[in-house]
């Protein structure tokens, strides 16, 4: 194994991965499903989770590279599931995009306090779902990237 430098890891250009993004979006709604995939065919590879609680097991199981969570359940608060994903190791670093109505600000702000990523209000225009996306996930790649590059710096400098 080569030990790399900070100029080195600094000059790699992680944001730019042409994969397509595994995303999941929590939803009960169908319509809302079937509108945002319409809307990510080809930039991303999207599942769905009608109900929170097999949402959050989705996330946990799968290597997903973001979570949109809807705000539209009747039985749930959806910032309860976006704390369960911050409190699993292997969901804390994983981007979340709220999707709210219109007069749900509060609720925003509440999501904001607990680590959401972002946020979309409905209607959902294409172009800012596609950029938000986009940058979430570019994000997110630049982190994990960073995170294993100094694990495999203290690995190096432990053995």
């Amino acid at each position: 194994t080569r030990n790399i430098g900070i100029e080195e890891l600094l000059s790699r250009n992680f944001a730019t991965d042409d994969a397509v993004p595994k995303v999941l979006l929590v939803d009960e709604r169908k319509s809302s499903f079937e509108r945002i995939q319409k809307m990510l065919r080809g930039s991303a590879d999207l599942d769905v989770a009608n109900d929170p609680h097999a949402g959050f097991f989705q996330a946990a199981e799968q290597p997903y590279e973001c979570v949109m969570i809807s705000t539209a359940f009747a039985d749930f608060d959806p910032l309860r599931l976006c704390s369960q994903l911050r409190s699993l190791d292997r969901t804390r670093f994983l981007p979340i995009i709220l999707l709210a109505d219109e007069g749900e600000e509060g609720r925003i702000i509440r999501g904001l306090e607990l680590g959401i990523n972002d946020y979309l209000m409905r209607p959902i225009d294409q172009q800012e779902l596609t950029a938000r996306l986009r940058t979430q996930v570019r994000r997110k790649r630049y982190n994990d990237q960073l995170r294993a590059s100094v694990t495999q710096t203290i690995e190096m400098a432990v053995t």
